[in-house]
């Protein structure tokens, strides 16, 4: 399935300037990975399916009370980005990488995207609250909670892009935190699952 068709699929009305912004998002990518190691090397040649695509996915989970996005290790925006491209809330991407920083607001200015960048390491951000956490590749579910402590509330959802290991990180997240977790199969990799996390506390020991 390609990303037109997905999104179509949601009900999703995607207009015309959206997609040339996207297609901006993908020339400008190209360039700049020959600079900046963006994205993995074998995905250049199928970044609409494997990065964009992989991103959109997550719209169909977003719940409608949803006012503020956060999406945590953003690197070259996946899936933040791309969900500020597609939809009205606005999203702030926290990205470490002063030169990944750099990339992601080139591209918001270059793409008219609502979305903020954020500098910093996400666990000194404690002025900041999400009613959503979107985060891909960055880091094991019990670690990715420890960090984003000062981020969430316990209304706050979480999606979560995880790999083969998902039952793992469940598993050893569990050992510290109480949560609902809802796991649903990826569209774009199929030993790629999507976390829909809830209602997050920390064990009273």
């Amino acid at each position: 399935m390609n990303l037109k068709d997905f999104l179509l699929s949601q009900g999703q009305n995607v207009s015309r300037e959206t997609f040339l912004a996207l297609g901006v998002y993908h020339e400008e990518l190209i360039k700049w990975q020959k600079a900046i190691n963006l994205i993995s090397k074998t995905t250049v040649e199928e970044i609409e399916g494997r990065h964009f695509l992989d991103s959109a996915q997550l719209l169909k989970f977003i719940p409608p009370s949803t006012k503020t996005i956060i999406d945590v290790g953003s690197g070259a925006g996946f899936p933040g980005l791309v969900l500020s491209l597609l939809q009205p809330t606005s999203v702030t991407l926290i990205e470490s990488d002063q030169r990944k920083a750099t990339f992601l607001n080139h591209i918001i200015l270059k793409t008219n995207s609502t979305a903020k960048v954020i500098c910093d390491r996400v666990e000194t951000l404690g002025s900041l609250k999400a009613d959503l956490i979107t985060a891909r590749g960055f880091a094991p579910l019990k670690r990715l909670l420890e960090l984003t402590v000062p981020l969430f509330t316990p209304s706050t959802t979480f999606l979560l892009l995880k790999g083969k290991s998902y039952l793992e990180e469940i598993n050893e997240a569990q050992k510290e935190w109480d949560f609902k977790v809802s796991v649903h199969s990826s569209i774009t990799d199929c030993q790629g699952k999507i976390l829909e996390v809830k209602e997050v506390s920390k064990k009273v020991k």
